[in-house]
């Protein structure tokens, strides 16, 4: 198959190049830091054109929900001027597309979504309108937290990486709020493996929106433990939620994909590979 990765040089959207390019699937990967810049590319349909994909995967974001409390102007830049554009670039095309979306477009306990959700949401609204409008054939994935080998983990974004980087750092983490935040992480590769069976078997999941975690809830101080950090606690920040687990019943009722990787052998192979 010819299938596009945007994204392709982000943690996630690398894994799913290694794999499909392992299948021996044909590749273009459409990535900023490499030269293709989707909110800003004027020949970014020519490029749909000529390569001629089965498919898309849209993978491409800005996902730092604090840093989106600081600047939210390149949310929007990169969620939502983004999705469109490479939405629109398809339209006459209708070149099925997988969009990996997140958990955060659902409001935290505090009422907000922070910039980060609110635009990643509307990338989910675009693609929902092309699909009425003009019979976009879509897939979207809400995914919790992904963790893996490969992760740069930060402060700002992907708390469980940052931790991993910590412990063999040896740093101090912060913990905003009280510790008790529950989040259900999910193994880089269980989430690839869901989306080389969406491509395979598209028309199984097609038009439908699913939530997707790891299926092993553990809140953030229950981490810190596991990982024996060093730690100290900050303000709770805006948008976040007490908890963020997700159901996967739908998503395994359709195709029957669940998550293999326990989290403790999941972080032993993370930190393996640091």
């Amino acid at each position: 198959m010819n299938i596009i990765v945007t994204g392709s040089d982000g943690f996630i959207g690398g894994h799913l190049c290694e794999r499909l390019n392992k299948e021996g699937h044909h590749v273009l990967s459409l990535d900023k830091k490499s030269g293709c810049d989707l909110a800003s590319d004027p020949y970014l349909s020519r490029k749909i054109g000529l390569f001629n994909p089965d498919i898309i995967h849209h993978l491409a974001a800005t996902c730092s929900t604090s840093n989106s409390l600081v600047n939210p102007s390149v949310d929007f830049r990169d969620n939502v001027i983004s999705a469109f554009n490479l939405i629109e670039g398809n339209r006459t095309r209708n070149i099925p597309v997988i969009l990996t979306s997140t958990c955060k477009v659902e409001p935290g306990d505090d009422g907000a979504k922070t910039p980060y959700g609110l635009t990643k949401r509307m990338a989910e609204e675009i693609v929902e309108e092309y699909a009425a409008s003009y019979g976009l054939k879509y897939i979207i994935n809400r995914p919790g937290t992904i963790y893996g080998p490969g992760q740069q983990g930060s402060p700002e974004s992907g708390w469980l990486g940052w931790f991993m980087q910590a412990k063999k750092e040896d740093k101090e983490v912060t913990i905003f709020g009280d510790g008790e935040q529950v989040r259900d992480p999910l193994y880089v590769d269980d989430y690839v493996d869901l989306l080389l069976d969406q491509t395979k078997r598209f028309e199984l999941y097609q038009g439908r929106t699913y939530k997707v975690g790891g299926e092993e809830a553990v809140s953030l101080l229950e981490t810190v433990g596991l990982l024996d950090l060093k730690h100290k606690f900050g303000e709770k920040r805006k948008g976040d939620a007490m908890v963020y687990v997700s159901d996967n019943k739908d998503i395994s009722r359709v195709g029957g994909w669940k998550p293999k990787t326990k989290l403790k052998d999941g972080i032993k192979l993370t930190m393996e590979a640091l």
